[in-house]
């Protein structure tokens, strides 16, 4: 049954037997291939064992099986933003932006920018603006960004909105907006 199987594998890890759990979750996950807990736990212990690649295998099994799990979708968005940014940014993307914290909104943004998805690079940085209209490293990010599409007002109003929010930061603002010029 797959409720005892996962509560050995469970017993197993908790004992520090990886091998056996691994043997447990590896066999039900080929009984029961839409069981998304036991993906779930393989990818967990391979993570603990320091082997990325199954452990995304079986993340993208829950994925798959759980399409709205926005902590799923965050880990394989993390996990594939090296190797595979072009999934990793439609990952990101399928987390609902509204509710995703800042942080992972910017990495999403950034993703999205390194895999040219800029309109949807553009809407982020929109959205981030608004939620920290007081992070000037943010501004100087958004006004490059803007920059590099060839929004020239945009790019100058963003930077020269950074120059007054932090001294800490009004030299690289001040760079940031002499470059603008420069295109």
């Amino acid at each position: 049954h797959p409720d005892v199987a996962r509560l050995r594998a469970e017993t197993f890890i908790a004992a520090d037997f990886d091998d056996k759990a691994l043997d447990v979750l590896i066999k039900l996950v080929e009984q029961c291939a839409d069981d998304e807990h036991a993906h779930r736990m393989l990818a967990g212990l391979y993570l603990k064992r320091r082997e990325p690649k199954p452990a995304i295998v079986h993340l993208r099994h829950v994925n798959r099986l759980l399409p709205a799990d926005p902590t799923t979708a965050r880990l394989l968005a993390s996990m594939l933003e090296e190797t595979d940014p072009a999934a990793a940014a439609k990952h990101a993307m399928s987390l609902d932006t509204a509710d995703a914290a800042t942080a992972m909104k910017l990495r999403t943004a950034r993703m999205c920018r390194k895999t040219e998805r800029l309109r949807d690079a553009a809407e982020l940085y929109r959205e981030l603006l608004e939620r920290q209209p007081n992070d000037a490293p943010l501004w100087i990010e958004a006004g490059q960004f803007a920059d590099e599409l060839g929004e020239a007002d945009l790019a100058q109003a963003r930077l020269e909105r950074a120059v007054t929010l932090d001294q800490s930061h009004r030299a690289a603002a001040f760079e940031a907006l002499a470059i603008a010029h420069m295109h």
